[in-house]
């Protein structure tokens, strides 16, 4: 495992992390990229995020995250719409 210092890398991925806004997130891939294509690069990083944003009011089905591949729809059979 690799173990690199670039602040300039961590504040990108913690600006995709963090929002929903298409713009600020394709801003933060494209430094990402900047960053993956310079001679700062000692490191292998995937490119890919995935951001699954899921809004679910109080009276909808009972939403649990699912880390992996499977998705967000991995219990779907269980929800219940009131």
């Amino acid at each position: 495992m690799t173990r690199i210092s670039l602040p300039a890398l961590d504040a990108a991925y913690n600006t995709v992390k963090a929002n929903v806004d298409s713009a600020k997130i394709k801003a933060a891939m494209f430094t990402i990229q900047d960053i993956y294509n310079s001679d700062q690069n000692t490191y292998e990083l995937p490119l890919y995020y995935r951001k699954d944003v899921w809004l679910v009011g109080a009276q909808g089905p009972q939403f649990h995250r699912q880390p992996n591949q499977v998705g967000a729809e991995w219990d779907v059979g269980n929800w219940t719409i009131n």
